[in-house]
């Protein structure tokens, strides 16, 4: 409801009946002839009484006359006082009237003194006040004031304190930012940068000054202790029971012992070290320049042994010429240039064999090549080496031949051929016997059988022949069989039968390709994989002796394998399975351990490679021992660069076990040869030296008359 003051400039205030007449004090049914004509009365109307028509005759409910009262504004004092108005959250009860009605309070121009009647007051009233905004000022700067009263801005409801948000800041910590009431925003810890704690003032210092409460306890500023009345006693030492000052690293002491007097020489003599004695200011011997001996109780140098003359300084100790291969054994004697005399002198191993000599790797000279060859119809066509256990080793070449060998020679069958799958008919044997070959049990043809292994290509797809015969008159196969060349493949037909030998080679196919077989059918387990499954619950296909899937576990074999910049060798029997008592437990540097049990010599563990989801099976991966390529894990194999020593040499120098076996710097041999060159040539025979060793007391080259 709102509330407005006015002055009525008559005598009379009567607007309408009876029921339209109400004061806020006092019902107007009843008490009606109590209401005095002069002083403050309210009247009710549903008219807003701002609203300038209510000022005008026509504009009243009762159609009021020009002579009827009117009302005006009144902007005194008294109407700033007299009226009520609702606090905030209080709601005003409605009068039991037909219509709701607005007050006005009036006053008659009878009245005297500021309107006022003489029979009816009214007393001082502040609206701000009663409604709750009853301050004007706050404790002190750190308030300030809010919630202003909205009919009078110098009165407001509360003060907020500016600081409520800050905290108190207790030693060790300090407060950050611009302190309020001495109070902070926040506190932080002080660290007393420069300060360290009691225990951590280093020995020969003290704790300097005030300390520094940090967050972890007090801290100390430290400097160096003055040991003041103690001494060095630098050069003599202190006494028994003297107690002792740390001047920072320096000890110092309170009582010395005297003089001790070594010094006896003015000057220091010629190729002597000496030391110079504070107490006593003279010289004393303590060693000697290089090359001389010192003589530590006689206090006397005397000139070195020629290095290479054992009987100076070594007596019965043997110098060992690493240039000749040799390498010293047993107790050691060192002169003063440092040269090393040993028991006796061995001779390092370097005749080894490189699979050069013995294998596929082809070795070339300038007059021709050796090819390597496994297995017979190889002869030997250039002398390598001879080891110190006379084991000699050649470069091989195959006796068929037909290039110049690495000697420059041609081999005794050149032209001959090796027949795998024997002899075409006709063909003759070579008639020079050689590497096993001869005339009577051949080895060498001049033509071979063209029934020979190889691929075939027929109704638009293949199949292949790797060199497996059978006897047809022992065994039959049919379309699917598995094949005899390994497992996952199948037999599909018969690919030729040779003249001589009657041997059959058998086409197959891989059980899962794609492709057609050379009879255009889609082999059995087109497109699915081997290795383990995915799942338990995908697609079989047995082929082969072999198990395919529609979906293979990720983990499965490969031949090699490459990471961290180095590689691993892995092969199908590396695995373990989880009924394998060893199941996971092989470490980097373990020897290897296959899938049957069994150890591999000369390889080593390096790491798992996966583990199959439905079976466990885990896929190891190998190094050899001595390797000097990293692993596949980035490290060094154990025994890399190291030698496997051969029968009849022993290693030298470091050990390193690793694959069931022992690697070492150097494979050498006792030098067990007893002629030298003087005595073959006593004998009229050739001498053939063959290692470094003891003769007579002397270190001569030893080998054999021939």
């Amino acid at each position: 409801m709102k509330y407005t003051k006015v002055i009525l400039l008559s005598t009379v205030c009567l607007f309408g009946s009876m029921e339209d007449i109400y004061s806020a004090d006092y019902p107007a049914l009843g008490y009606f002839s109590l209401m005095p004509t002069s002083g403050i009365h309210t009247y009710h109307t549903q008219y807003t009484l701002t609203d300038d028509s209510l000022f005008l005759p026509s504009g009243h409910p009762r159609s009021v006359s020009e002579s009827s009262p009117r009302l005006v504004f009144s902007k005194s004092a008294m109407l700033n006082r007299g009226l009520r108005q609702p606090k905030a959250g209080e709601v005003k009860k409605a009068p039991d009237h037909r219509t709701e009605y607005k007050e006005a309070s009036v006053c008659f121009i009878t009245d005297t003194t500021d309107c006022r009647g003489e029979s009816y007051d009214i007393p001082e009233y502040n609206i701000c006040i009663e409604e709750g905004y009853d301050k004007t000022s706050c404790p002190d700067e750190f308030y300030i004031p809010e919630n202003y009263c909205p009919y009078d801005s110098k009165y407001f409801a509360n003060c907020r304190d500016v600081c409520e948000e800050y905290v108190e800041c207790v030693d060790p910590y300090y407060g950050v930012g611009e302190p309020c009431r001495g109070l902070y925003e926040r506190c932080e810890c002080n660290d007393c940068s420069g300060y360290v704690f009691e225990n951590d003032i280093p020995q020969g210092y003290h704790k300097d000054g005030e300390p520094c409460n940090s967050c972890d306890g007090p801290k100390y500023k430290y400097k160096i202790n003055t040991c003041d009345d103690f001494m060095e006693c630098t050069g003599t030492g202190p006494e028994d029971g003297a107690e002792v000052c740390w001047r920072g690293d320096t000890p110092t002491y309170s009582s010395c012992k005297p003089c001790a007097n070594l010094g006896e020489l003015e000057v220091c003599p010629a190729h002597y070290i000496c030391e110079y004695e504070e107490c006593s200011g003279k010289y004393y011997k303590t060693g000697c320049e290089e090359g001389y001996i010192w003589d530590d109780k006689a206090k006397t140098c005397t000139p070195e042994c020629d290095p290479n003359d054992r009987t100076c300084q070594c007596p019965g100790k043997y110098f060992c010429d690493e240039r000749k291969n040799q390498v010293g054994e047993g107790a050691v004697c060192t002169t003063a240039d440092g040269t090393k005399f040993y028991e006796k002198c061995l001779v390092k191993e370097t005749c080894f064999s490189d699979g050069t000599e013995t294998h596929y790797t082809p070795y070339v000279t300038d007059k021709g090549i050796c090819q390597g060859w496994i297995g017979k119809a190889k002869y030997n066509a250039l002398y390598k080496c001879t080891t110190q256990t006379g084991k000699v080793y050649y470069y091989n070449s195959f006796c068929g031949q037909e290039e110049p060998d690495c000697a420059g020679n041609i081999a005794p069958c050149a032209g001959y051929k090796w027949c795998d799958n024997g002899p075409a008919l006709g063909a003759a044997p070579c008639p020079i016997a050689c590497g096993g070959h001869s005339p009577d049990k051949p080895l060498l043809w001049s033509e071979c059988d063209t029934c020979t292994s190889g691929n075939t290509y027929a109704n638009g797809g293949m199949c292949m022949s790797w060199g497996q015969t059978y006897d047809k008159s022992k065994v039959t196969y049919n379309y699917g069989d598995p094949s005899i060349t390994g497992k996952g493949r199948y037999y599909v037909k018969d690919r030729c039968t040779t003249s001589v030998s009657k041997k059959t080679f058998l086409a197959d196919q891989y059980c899962n390709t794609t492709q057609l077989d050379c009879l255009g059918r889609t082999p059995p387990c087109a497109g699915m994989c081997d290795g383990e499954p995915a799942s338990l619950d995908v697609e079989k296909c047995e082929c082969g002796n072999k198990t395919f899937y529609s979906a293979c576990d990720s983990c499965k074999f490969s031949s090699s394998f490459s990471e961290n910049g180095g590689s691993c060798m892995a092969q199908e029997e590396y695995y373990e399975t989880p009924d394998m008592e060893w199941y996971g437990q092989q470490k980097w540097g373990d020897q290897l351990i296959k899938s049957d049990g069994s150890k591999i010599n000369n390889y080593y563990f390096v790491k798992y490679k996966c583990t199959t989801v439905v079976y466990g099976t885990k896929q190891k991966l190998a190094k050899e021992c001595n390797s000097t390529t990293l692993d596949c894990s980035g490290n060094m194999p154990p025994c890399a660069g190291m030698k496997e020593c051969s029968t009849g040499t022993f290693g030298s120098g470091d050990a390193c076990s690793c694959g069931g076996k022992i690697y070492f710097n150097e494979c050498v041999t006792e030098c067990n040869f007893e002629d030298t060159a003087e005595t073959c040539a006593a004998k009229g025979q050739n001498f053939e030296q063959k290692c470094y060793g003891t003769a007579n007391g002397q270190q001569v080259w030893l080998g054999q008359c021939k």
